[in-house]
């Protein structure tokens, strides 16, 4: 999977579908990638910014412990060790802290 992945032929096509399987591994990956040593220069930027057209994206930051997380590529879900999420943040006035997260999802590793 990780060769198709990195393959040149998959010409930006989804290779899988991934999710976390509980609410609360959801909050604490989002916690932990938000409160990373990887997340800081992103976050500083962020704050510092003016609003603009494209988002802030969190990519792959590492967790300090794997979680299991669900992924589907062609007919069925199947399970594996996460250690890796990716998070995409807006700005939004009126919304805590000023941030809207756009998507966030468990990955299958670095690029």
């Amino acid at each position: 999977m990780q060769d198709a992945r990195q393959s040149s032929h998959n010409n930006g096509r989804i290779l899988a579908i991934t999710s976390f399987i509980t609410f609360a591994d959801a909050v604490w990956a989002g916690a932990q990638v938000l409160n990373s040593a990887a997340a800081e220069p992103i976050l500083v930027d962020f704050y510092k910014a003016r609003p603009r057209f494209e988002p802030w994206t969190l990519k792959h930051v590492e967790l300090p412990r794997p979680l299991i997380a669900r992924y589907a590529q062609g007919g069925g879900a199947k399970t594996f060790p996460c250690r890796y999420a990716t998070m995409v943040i807006d700005k939004n006035t009126g919304r805590p802290s000023q941030m809207h997260i756009r998507t966030f999802f468990p990955t299958l590793g670095m690029d």
